[in-house]
């Protein structure tokens, strides 16, 4: 029984009426898949916005690790279901199969469930680049429009601070001495979230038939540049209108841009008051 509860276990025989293949909730194992599970939401967050706003699609071994990293979060999902919990009242493990998925579907089940969605491999089986009788105009639409439920990966942010918590507790490490790290961490990722958002937001305008930022700096080489180029260009901006540093070399040159420059600027103020009050 003691060598089945330290995997992570709990064997039928350990208790008459009690169901096996339950996951401890201090079982060593799994507190190092959340810790992986925990780098992947890092990965899959960076990695969504660039790929959708730059219509930069992976390619290769980078194309089946992102591919797999569906099959990994429904796994998570699968095993949270077994995973039993402590009781808030009196502190004892709760290992009823029934009360664990009531307290799962109340709330992380909905983040997790969409966020797990198995994008790539629908794409494979939905849409086949060599039939020569199929609509690519059609297809094209609707392959961009089921890209878009990747957005649904970000909803695994929500989750971070719990995933670090659990890191804190189960490795018994403080965390706290790098909270300056983790504030520039949280600024960089806002200035890569709406970098990515200014690149689209320029993309958008030009299809409309308006003139967008990228053609208006830089002597427009940003539009004709790779995607590496792109992003560079966005990020400066993004980081400067964050920091609220403005040097005002890229800015807005139709409605569209201008109304997320309204947008940026307010973002840019609450962030930079978020990271004086997290300093502080």
């Amino acid at each position: 029984v003691m060598e089945s509860l330290r995997h992570g276990y709990v064997p039928v025989e350990a208790k008459a009426d009690q169901p096996s293949c339950i996951i401890e909730p201090n079982a060593s194992w799994k507190s190092k898949w959340d810790v992986l599970i925990m780098f992947l939401i890092m990965y899959s967050c960076v990695s969504v916005p660039f790929r959708l706003c730059f219509d930069a699609e992976a390619q290769g071994l980078v194309w089946d690790f992102e591919a797999s990293l569906s099959i990994l979060f429904l796994s998570d999902l699968f095993l949270t279901f077994r995973l039993a919990f402590y009781r808030p009242e009196d502190g004892v493990i709760e290992r009823d199969p029934g009360a664990i998925a009531i307290k799962y579907l109340s709330l992380w089940f909905w983040i997790d469930m969409p966020s797990s969605i198995p994008v790539e491999l629908m794409e494979i089986l939905l849409f086949d680049p060599t039939d020569a009788a199929n609509d690519h105009t059609a297809s094209l639409r609707a392959l961009k429009f089921l890209r878009v439920f990747r957005l649904f990966r970000l909803l695994r942010l929500l989750k971070l601070d719990m995933y670090i918590s659990l890191a804190e507790e189960q490795f018994e490490a403080n965390l706290k001495p790098v909270k300056l790290v983790f504030v520039v961490i949280k600024m960089m990722y806002a200035g890569h979230a709406l970098g990515c958002a200014w690149w689209y937001v320029g993309v958008h305008a030009a299809a409309g038939g308006e003139i967008p930022w990228y053609e208006c700096y830089d002597e427009g080489i940003g539009a004709d540049s790779n995607s590496s180029r792109q992003y560079v260009y966005a990020l400066y901006w993004a980081l400067t209108t964050l920091t609220t540093v403005g040097y005002g070399d890229i800015t807005p040159c139709n409605d569209t841009e201008r109304q997320f420059m309204v947008v940026a600027l307010v973002t840019g103020s609450l962030m930079f008051a978020y990271m004086l009050g997290e300093i502080v």
